[in-house]
């Protein structure tokens, strides 16, 4: 009993080839907990894709364009209890089951100009009809979003415009935010388990996670008005506390590091990685690694 339940372990945990599933371009990918499966949607490659946990490719979305069933530059909206929701090319809606069978069902566009896209919108399911919306690279705006008789309600705070402005990111029912520059010795990421109202609305923080960087230097970059220390990517839960991956800026590139906290907050240790990043599965507890751009790897 021991040794299968071995094997099993071994077969969950072993790389999953990118190509298997359809993906090319893993560096703006998501990942969504479909029930027992995976669902990893490539922006770059146009592709949405279901998998189980042992890495076999169950279903492939891959063909290009803006037609009934087809994909342009598609994004998780979001996963209800039922559907899949998938923003097509910033405009329209993909609705499918959790086979990832297309439904006939569709809705209706996001009027223009009532939200300010940027480079990688995100969805997340909140509640019945009702979803949280915002860039999580970018990080300039988020909204709440419902579904009503007329369409869509929408209400949302934009962060004051700054220098450095907001990131967000969601995993695992936590909101991580924080600056998307390190100008300062120390960096901060605030963790809510709610978003927000406004910019002084602290009641859904729950903790905060502070990085030390005085020894990485100040390098000025086009664009900025300072000199920045580095910039964050992301930042996900583990059972053991959380991860801060962020990069330093360097001639040649950038160097990534994850931070290690623990579930008090107290960082722990520093580990710099090279052709690896995190894949956090964004309604779930999982997280990938992605290593060489090339496979997916469970995180333990």
């Amino acid at each position: 009993m021991l040794f299968l339940a071995f094997l099993l372990y071994i077969d969950i945990h072993r790389p999953i080839e990118l190509l298997d599933l359809g993906v090319y371009k893993a560096e703006a990918a998501t990942i969504h907990k479909i029930k027992n499966n995976f669902l990893i949607c490539s922006r770059q490659d146009h592709a949405i894709a279901l998998f189980d946990e042992t890495g076999k490719r169950l279903v492939l979305h891959n063909q290009r364009g803006e037609g009934p069933g087809r994909l342009f530059k598609p994004t998780v909206f979001g996963v209800t209890e039922t559907n899949i929701i998938i923003l097509n090319n910033q405009k329209s809606f993909n609705v499918y089951d959790h086979n990832l069978n297309l439904l006939k069902e569709t809705l209706a566009p996001i009027p223009t100009g009532k939200i300010r896209y940027s480079f990688q919108p995100r969805g997340h399911y909140a509640e019945t009809d009702s979803f949280l919306f915002f860039a999580e690279f970018s990080g300039y705006a988020y909204y709440q979003i419902k579904k009503s008789h007329a369409g869509w309600d929408i209400s949302g705070y934009i962060p004051e415009e700054s220098p450095n402005i907001s990131t967000i990111n969601y995993h695992d029912g936590l909101f991580f935010m924080t600056s998307a520059y390190f100008f300062e010795e120390n960096y901060q990421i605030n963790v809510f388990h709610s978003l927000p109202k406004n910019k002084d609305d602290v009641s859904g923080l729950q903790q905060a996670l502070i990085g030390n960087i005085q020894d990485f230097s100040s390098k000025s970059f086009p664009g900025l008005s300072h000199k920045m220390r580095g910039s964050v990517k992301k930042t996900v839960k583990t059972i053991h506390g959380f991860i801060v991956e962020f990069t330093r800026p360097d001639p040649k590139g950038s160097d990534i590091y994850w931070d290690y906290f623990d579930t008090q907050g107290i960082f722990q240790k520093r580990v710099k990685k090279e052709d690896t990043w995190l894949l956090p599965v964004v309604n779930s507890h999982e997280v990938f690694v992605v290593e060489d751009g090339e496979r997916l790897i469970l995180f333990e």
